[in-house]
């Protein structure tokens, strides 16, 4: 949880920089929203529907940078939401979270604009699990959570300074199973509002990503740790190491493929541990999982978001029954001096096996743009 607080002020302070003499601006909306129940495990029965009230302060980046017109002039801010979670409220209860987010533009026409939002930050959840008074509450074991959002919202003119937005929205809350039971929490809303109009300068660029930049190729390493099945039982460490390629089909957007490796100690352990196993030797190869996945990424400078899917393909062991997975990274990329394209990452991603909530986990990378 530290390093995702770590890599949001990064995120945060460097947006705030490329939005300098604009004035902060106002945003707020409902949501109704619909627990879903993503897992046969989940022990909560969803009933009826909830509501997310939502406020944000957010800017516009200034024009100051090239990527800030190839990108249509995203948005970044703060979003504080309250969450009414639901029914049985006795299991839910309510929520309340703060999240920086970024509005991409995805399509701008002279009195409309629609954004595509992805924000992730953290939940204050008042009802968790109990193994006395609140047992079917499987999804969430922790009051500190991680609360990630996605928003696809259109938003149109109605007065010389306000427009109004409606959409759909996505949002998740887990503790990344930190400490389980940790099934996690998944709303799909419709979502409708109020907005302040854009306030944006058009600066001439100070730099600019050099066109010849057609190729990417990296390597990142990852660390987690987890806790299974019991509630206050033993941490396990999950590694993965994960190798792949990129075609920038714009100067700030990339399409991804590769194949990412995990090794799940908690899975040797049971194997090395079982009496019944007659090749204790097996047990490392037990923990590993082998995934290929396709992604993309938008560059904000040295700033990078990821939205990825993947496909285990050593099924052995399937988390969640399912073999099909999803990953957000956020990463900060420092160029290596000596060597010219090369540069170093730092950052983190939260992973869901379909709808469960995995991991989050610190990143280390490497990667080498090709002319």
């Amino acid at each position: 949880m530290k390093g995702i607080l770590t890599i949001a002020i990064l995120f945060f302070s460097y947006f705030y920089a490329n939005a300098q003499n604009n004035r902060s601006q106002f945003r707020s909306g409902i949501q109704f929203s619909r627990l879903l129940k993503h897992s046969p495990n989940l022990r909560i029965n969803p009933e009826g529907i909830g509501g997310i009230f939502d406020f944000a302060v957010f800017k516009t980046v200034n024009g100051s940078k090239d990527w800030h017109h190839e990108l249509q002039f995203p948005r970044y801010g703060l979003l504080c939401k309250y969450l009414y979670l639901g029914k049985p409220q006795k299991i839910l209860g309510n929520a309340i979270g703060l999240i920086p987010f970024i509005d991409l533009t995805i399509n701008k026409r002279k009195s409309s604009t629609s954004y595509f939002m992805i924000g992730s930050g953290f939940a204050y959840n008042n009802r968790i699990y109990n193994i006395v008074s609140n047992s079917d509450q499987n999804a969430i074991s922790t009051h500190w959570n991680n609360l990630t959002s996605f928003e696809y919202k259109y938003e149109y003119s109605i007065l010389s300074k306000l427009n109004i937005y409606f959409g759909l929205s996505m949002t998740h809350i887990s503790n990344g199973a930190y400490k389980a039971p940790n099934l996690g929490l998944n709303y799909l809303s419709i979502i409708a509002g109020l907005s302040q109009k854009n306030l944006q300068r058009s600066l001439t660029p100070t730099d600019s990503l050099k066109s010849g930049t057609k190729w990417m190729t990296g390597i990142n390493y990852g660390y987690a740790v987890k806790e299974h099945e019991i509630s206050g039982g033993p941490k396990f460490i999950v590694q993965n190491i994960n190798f792949e390629s990129g075609y920038f089909y714009r100067k700030y957007k990339v399409v991804k493929a590769g194949f990412d490796v995990e090794h799940h100690s908690f899975a040797s352990y049971v194997q090395a541990h079982d009496f019944k196993n007659e090749n204790i030797k097996d047990a490392f190869y037990q923990g590993l999982r082998v995934h290929v996945f396709a992604a993309h990424e938008w560059l904000f400078g040295p700033l990078s978001i990821e939205t990825r899917l993947g496909y285990q393909i050593k099924k052995r062991t399937v988390w969640a029954g399912v073999p099909f997975y999803s990953k957000l990274i956020f990463q900060y990329h420092i160029p290596v001096t000596f060597v010219q394209g090369l540069q170093f990452g730092l950052g983190i991603s939260l992973k869901a096996q379909w709808a469960d909530a995995e991991y989050m986990n610190v990143l280390l990378g490497l990667r080498y743009n090709i002319k």
